[in-house]
This record gives structure tokens, sequence and C-alpha cells, in this order.
């Protein structure tokens, strides 16, 4: 199969545009963030604080920053819109290759090991892939026909991947609802539970400073990187490995039940997420980008307080608490100060019991999607090997 450099399809003639000279014109942004959301922001020019790259229907897009998580799009045709795109996007566009087909292709395991050596930077938000050296990674470039083939059976694959992701987040919001039916908004507090802080039941600890060279002691480690949703940290055998100089005092090891806060990051969506952890006999330590709070009283449990941040009212006034200018952070003292709704805890052991249920349905579709994130993985490593009877094959399985 012919190979060519991915250079070879980077789309070099980028015009950028300052939406503020157009102050109330209605522009279609692909930022960083709206590619979570899976959609383009719809903003006014005065809305938007810098000058963008002009984008086009076709656009191959992915980030360089913060590389470890895989953000890669085709840019839809906005109707009556003009597209822009972050700077932090790299742009292909090329009639040698099909979008669809490029995008399986950065998405890939074996495009991304090649992406993240290409990465500088000091950690966090600040790494970014390199744009030269990724030019100079290679892509197996069949005919436009196979090429689009290709992407058919990895299209009708993904979206086995979304359906069980689709059923997750439909678990997530059941859990949300159960939390308000049971208990109310936990701002308003229509129910009268008794408020009190989080300090009242337990302490808080930062995380884990480390340098990217130590050498010595190896010990899981859990990073803003794991905090891609807001479920429990289940399989903690993913969690990086990282090396330290010494052995880590208690303090900085993880029990089960622990609740952990990301405290600063440069994607404001992620501070103040929080997941709840359970590592059993692992040794887990966690990035000094988080804090952990430890229930060390009676009275509040782990299930109820970690549904208790994800309600969307309850973690927007914790934000409110937040300081910085660039990079939003919340710390000890603001998690602290919060007023915490407190019912009884015989309604949280119940509430435990229903949501001990709905995670038994979420672990088996955890289960469902890891095959289909198996098989997807498969498919993109031999469709680029140029097993084609093999593709094809699995289309028609698939169909």
């Amino acid at each position: 199969m012919n190979k060519v450099k991915l250079g070879e399809l980077i789309r070099t003639k980028i015009n950028s545009l300052d939406p503020r000279r157009a102050p109330d014109e209605e522009f279609a942004l692909c930022s960083i963030s709206a590619y979570d959301e899976g959609i383009p922001e719809i903003l006014k020019g005065k809305e938007i604080g810098s000058s963008k790259k002009v984008l086009l229907n076709g656009d191959v897009v992915i980030s360089r920053i913060v590389p470890h998580i895989r953000r890669v799009w085709v840019v839809p045709n906005i109707e009556d819109k003009r597209v822009l795109g972050s700077g932090e996007w790299i742009v292909f566009n090329s009639e040698k290759v099909d979008s669809n087909y490029l995008r399986s292709f950065l998405l890939s395991d074996t495009f991304h090991r090649k992406f993240m050596q290409t990465v500088k930077g000091v950690g966090g938000s600040l790494l970014r892939a390199d744009p030269k050296q990724t030019a100079n990674i290679q892509i197996p470039l069949p005919p436009l026909s196979i090429q689009k083939k290709i992407a058919e059976v990895l299209d009708k694959a993904d979206a086995i991947r979304k359906r069980s992701r689709q059923i997750l987040a439909k678990y997530d919001q059941l859990a949300q609802s159960v939390f308000l039916e049971m208990f109310g908004d936990p701002v308003k507090n229509e129910k009268g539970w008794k408020l009190l802080s989080l300090s009242d039941f337990g302490s808080f600890k930062n995380g884990l400073n480390y340098n990217k060279d130590d050498e010595g002691v190896e010990i899981r480690c859990l990073g803003v990187s794991d905090f891609k949703s807001n479920y429990n940290i289940s399989d903690i055998e993913q969690l990086s490995m990282i090396k330290l100089s010494d052995q880590p005092s208690k303090e900085y090891l993880l029990k089960d039940g622990d609740l952990v806060f990301v405290r600063s990051n440069g994607n404001k969506d992620l501070v103040g997420r929080c997941v709840s952890i359970y590592p059993g006999t692992y040794r887990v330590s966690f990035s000094g980008f988080c804090i952990r709070f430890r229930i060390e009283r009676e009275g509040l449990l782990t299930t109820y307080l970690s549904q208790l941040f994800r309600n969307m009212n309850f973690k927007a006034q914790m934000l409110n608490g937040g300081r910085g200018a660039n990079i939003q952070n919340i710390n000890q003292k603001i998690l602290s100060t919060l007023n915490l709704p407190v019912p009884s805890i015989a309604l949280q052991n119940q509430f435990a019991s229903i949501i001990e249920q709905i995670e038994k349905q979420k672990a088996q579709t955890r289960l469902e999607l890891d095959r289909a994130e198996e098989l997807y993985q498969s498919l993109l490593q031999r469709a680029f090997k140029g097993e084609l009877e093999f593709v094809q094959e699995t289309l028609e399985t698939i169909s």
C-alpha cells in the first residue's frame, strides 16, 4: 500500500480572522472545548476573544494541545455561517485523502503513539505536539475508493462505541434524577437539610508533585487525564505508572472511598470534577493538580458526596469561589467553606443501594464498550495494514 507523509496533506494556506471586527455576525466556533460537546459553538464575533483560523467544510483538525486526549474533528458544513477554529488545531485537507479515512487514522493507536513522541512542554495543559514532527509521520494511502470503504466500516464500528457511551451517559442522568428526587436541589435546599462543611467530616490533602525524570519506586498515579468523566475510577490497572525517587508517605496513598478533585487545569471544564476511587490492595497516589478528600467521621457517605459534586448547580456554586485568570482553580479553603446539605445517614444508605444497582448496569455496559473499542482498534490496525478483504467481510457482518 502506498504511504505518504502527513505533511503532504496539511493545509498550509489558512486565513486568520479577528471576529471582533464583525461583532454582530454569528460564527460557528470549533474550539477545543466544543469538540467535547460534539458540535461547534454558535457565537457572535464580539463574544470571541481573539483571532481564529478560518476552517473549510471537510477540513480534518487534530488538537496539538493536551495531546494525550484524542481530539480529531471533520469540520462540518454550517449553513450561512463562517466556521472558525482554535489556533491549537493542526489542519489537514487534500484531494488525495477522504476526510473520514484520515480522521480514523488520526484516532488510531498506531498514529497516537507516534504523535505523542512529538510532544514538547513541561506537563499538563502546557504539553503540545509539534506540527513539524507530525508532518513526518506516514499514513497508508490506498485509492480514494478504498479509503471510502475503509471509512465506512470504521464508522459503523464507531457507531457501536457511541451507543455504549450514550447508554452510560443515560445511567449517569438516571443517577442524578434519583438524587434530585430524594434530596432536592442542593443549592436551594428546599428539603431543609442541615448545612455542614466537608471539614466536619474529614480531611483534605493536595496531591503529589514529582519530577518526570525521577527513578526508583514505581507507583500508580491518578492524574487529571483520568477525569474524562464523572464515573468512579473502576479500572485501577489502567492508571498511569510514575517513578519516584523514594517511597511516598502514607498521606499520599489513596484509600477506598476517597474522593479526588481536579484543583487546577488549563481546561476549565475539568476544574472541580471529582471521582471516587476504591484502590483495594493497589498502591495509588494522586497528582499535584488534584485534592483528595477523605471521610473520617460518621454521617456522610462517599456515594452521596460524589453525586452531590456531580450536580451542576452545586458545582457552579463551588466554582464561584475559584480564582485564576487563565487557569481557574479551586483549593482546600473553597471546598471546606461550601455549605453542604447533609441528609440522614439512613436516607443516604437508601440512595447508595439504588446507585449500587445502577453501577452494576454501568459495569456491564462498560464491558460492551470495551469489546466495541477492541473491535474498532483491531479494524483500524488491519485496515491501515492493507487487509482490505477482512475489512469488507467485517462491513458485511456488522451492517
